[in-house]
């Protein structure tokens, strides 16, 4: 069965949590192995696959043109579940997972996305890059994403026809809280640097020094002062809801001609 990826064409103004809204610049996403269960519940259930595609590729999520990336190979049947990973696969053998080619091509990521949220009157530049890991709690051997029992998913499979994954990205912020990226403080210890809005303040016993980050160019990251971009970390509310979402939320459609 032809393979094919592909991203949405997304409005410029995708919702976070409270009155903010994200523009996506950059949204690529480690897609793959991908296999389809003839079994209601993928996982340990799907001890052999009607199809499967065990390659990885980068989809850029923002470009909804269709992509070749290979063929899915099994037997026909009607499918009833699906499973898959993005770029990283867990091993029965090791607690460490096989990194994919696509994952390499991302330097080590499975996850790449820069953007713009807008806070008032404010446009703050950020970028967030992670692995999507099997846990080392989860049983291993198992893909990280498979589909809920309750999905309704069922889909019949016949040689020579052609399926397509959309990749979606709408969602992935409306949990988000990006308010935290804006950072309106003035001195209050020396030695220390706030960002009041867009301007950078170097604190001292005297008046601090201040730096206008948007005239540069630049942001104001909360501590830290004026940055290209500021850097999510992994951890943070941020990370963790985007995380959420990409895991458990919207999947992947998968759509024929």
């Amino acid at each position: 069965m032809p393979l094919s990826v592909s991203g949405t064409s997304v409005a410029d103004d995708l919702p976070a949590r409270g009155d903010v809204t994200v523009t996506l610049e950059r949204a690529d996403l480690v897609f793959g192995p991908l296999t389809f269960c003839a079994g209601f519940l993928a996982g340990d259930n799907c001890s052999t696959a009607l199809v499967e595609w065990t390659d990885s590729v980068v989809v850029d999520t923002l470009d909804p043109t269709p992509v070749s990336v290979g063929e899915l190979i099994g037997v026909s049947g009607t499918a009833r579940s699906y499973m898959y990973d993005l770029g990283y696969v867990s091993l029965l053998v090791t607690t460490e997972p096989l990194e994919l080619a696509a994952a390499a091509e991302l330097d080590g990521s499975s996850l790449v996305l820069e953007g713009v949220a807008h806070i008032a009157d404010d446009r703050i530049a950020w970028r967030y890059s992670t692995r999507f890991v099997q846990p080392a709690d989860v049983e291993r051997g198992v893909p990280i994403v498979r589909s809920r029992r309750d999905s309704g998913f069922e889909r019949t499979l016949s040689d020579g026809d052609p399926i397509t994954v959309r990749v979606d990205p709408s969602s992935w912020f409306a949990s988000a809280s990006f308010a935290s990226l804006r950072q309106d403080e003035v001195c209050s210890e020396p030695g220390t640097t706030v960002c009041g809005g867009q301007v950078e303040r170097r604190c001292s016993d005297g008046d601090p020094i201040e730096r206008d980050c948007e005239s540069e160019g630049l942001v104001c990251q909360p501590d830290v002062g004026c940055t290209d971009r500021i850097l999510i970390e992994d951890g943070s509310q941020i990370g963790s809801a985007i995380r959420t979402a990409i895991l458990a939320g919207v999947r992947p459609s998968f759509e024929g001609d």
